[in-house]
C-alpha cells in the first residue's frame, strides 16, 4: 500500500478478487487497522478515507489499483475484524 499521508490512500497491490470488486464499485472505503506510529500514540481503527478508481494496472495475479478523488472520512469502524481480511461489505460509514 502506498499512502498520500497517514489517512489517505494512493494505491494498493491486491488480489484479483479485490481488484474486480473495486472495478465494480463507484466508491471504495478504506478501513485502516489500529496502529502506532513511530514515536506516537496508538491510533484506533477507522474508516479513514474514500476513493474512486483511477486505473488498474499490474499483472493478472497481482493487480495494482491507483485511486483518485480521495476524501478524508475518519469515521469509527463498526465491526471488529479477526485475522487477515482483504475486503468486506458494509453500509456507508457516513
Amino acid at each position: 500500500m502506498f499512502w498520500i499521508d497517514d489517512d489517505r490512500i494512493l494505491s494498493i497491490t491486491t488480489t484479483p478478487e479485490v481488484a474486480e470488486q473495486c472495478k465494480n464499485a463507484e466508491i471504495v472505503y478504506f478501513h485502516r487497522c489500529g496502529w502506532k506510529p513511530e514515536g506516537g500514540e496508538y491510533v484506533n481503527p477507522t474508516v479513514c478515507c474514500s476513493a474512486r478508481i483511477a486505473e488498474i494496472t499490474g499483472s493478472d495475479s497481482e493487480p495494482m489499483i491507483v485511486f483518485k478523488d480521495v476524501k478524508l472520512i475518519g469515521a469509527p469502524v463498526r465491526r471488529r475484524l479477526y485475522g487477515p481480511t482483504n475486503s468486506y461489505y458494509d453500509a456507508e460509514p457516513i
